[in-house]
């Protein structure tokens, strides 16, 4: 294992409302550029580089959100083992300030206290174009810093990346002190968050060493619900086959893999999709077989292909496996106007399974990259990295 597989990993999330400038900020900081044109996000990206900071190395992960009304449902995912999150308004839109509290109560809601947090007010640029002026001071933005406890910066993701890189080094460096990270050698702050050196050098770079015994990383999942619930247009949108209109149902094993880079190492993720039909088929017995994380799928306007999920998880031994339903709206044209509320039903099943739900579109496939990419990370840490 190399020096920089096994220095830290944290996590950083902008949250705020769409166009206050969170993707702006995020390719600023990593590339010193600024595009005028860039649009605005409609998934979730993440970005990660190695940095120094008073002569030690740390890596960290910066995650840009969708921060449209519409989508502040699905932020949860990416909230999820966050160590900072900076939120972003813009000087020159009360509103977006004034969303802040939502924000705040969010991330209160979701993570508590244990996070780190950031307050920028962005495009300060403009309050000197004519037609834009301030409508939320300095003062202001301090103050709303002081309440909620946050490293407060005033910034333009267009005119400098100075005041965004003072930024994140502060936040950064507040965080490693909490964690006695400069006082400390690599091997006692690595102990202290539980990371270990099990993992060694292998010529192979798609494996991995495990005491004496060699081991693929793959985490499997699989994907189980009735035919025609949109399983293999999942699984294809998550490959970045745009070709998934007009699809036959699944007659045998489907299988995808994407492959993912993790703390220095290459993970192989399995999609797999089995004829939903008949879940004591083969295709089935193969498609669950060392499986790690289980996809259940149904259309949210056929309350039936909820209730059948249950055949598929009398089949299946569950422990110590990861679950999550998935709501799929294939939004075609025929369905929009005929939404059923499946709310109650949802509510029910989840706390009877004890698994974590999504309504997804191939729109926001993005939320399922974020539960894989969160898993990556609990599944490493089964090898004791």
């Amino acid at each position: 294992m190399s020096y920089n597989d096994k220095l830290p990993s944290i996590k950083i999330i902008l949250l705020g409302n769409s166009g206050v400038g969170k993707s702006s900020i995020i390719r600023r900081y990593f590339e010193d550029i600024f595009d005028e044109n860039l649009s605005s996000t409609y998934s979730s990206n993440f970005l990660d580089k190695i940095i120094t900071l008073r002569g030690k190395k740390v890596r960290i992960e910066v995650w840009d959100t969708a921060g449209q009304e519409e989508f502040r449902s699905i932020t949860k995912i990416f909230v999820k083992n966050s160590k900072i999150i900076i939120l972003v308004y813009s000087v020159t839109s009360k509103k977006d300030f004034e969303d802040l509290s939502y924000w705040y109560n969010f991330i209160q809601k979701e993570i508590g206290q244990d996070v780190i947090l950031g307050l920028a007010g962005n495009k300060t640029d403009l309050i000197f174009e004519e037609g834009f002026y301030e409508e939320v001071s300095q003062e202001e933005g301090k103050e709303y810093a002081n309440k909620i406890n946050a490293v407060f910066s005033l910034i333009s993701a267009k005119e400098s990346s100075k005041e965004i890189v003072s930024l994140f080094n502060q936040l950064i460096e507040k965080y490693l002190d909490s964690k006695n990270y400069f006082s400390e050698t690599m091997e006692e702050f690595n102990e202290n968050i539980r990371l270990s050196e099990t993992l060694t050098n292998n010529p192979n770079k798609n494996e991995c060493c495990i005491g004496k015994k060699s081991k693929n990383l793959k985490l499997r999942t699989v994907f189980l619900g009735c035919n025609g619930v949109g399983k293999t247009s999942i699984i294809k949108t998550l490959k970045g086959n745009e070709d998934i209109y007009n699809l036959e149902h699944t007659k045998k094993l489907y299988k995808e893999e994407i492959i993912y880079t993790k703390k220095g190492h290459k993970i192989t993720v399995q999609l797999r999709d089995t004829n939903g039909d008949e879940c004591h088929n083969d295709n089935f017995t193969k498609a669950i077989e060392k499986c790690n994380v289980f996809f259940l799928v149904f259309d949210l306007y056929n309350k039936s292909t909820l209730d059948k999920l249950e055949i598929w998880l009398e089949k299946i031994n569950t422990k110590d496996k990861k679950i999550y339903l998935l709501g799929y709206n294939n939004d075609s044209i025929k369905y929009k106007n005929s939404e059923l509320d499946c709310s109650k039903e949802v509510d029910k099943f989840i706390k009877k399974y004890n698994c974590e739900y999504e309504s997804i579109t191939l729109e926001d496939i993005y939320k399922i990259k974020a539960i894989i990419i969160d898993n990556i990370t609990e599944y490493l840490k089964k090898f004791g990295y």
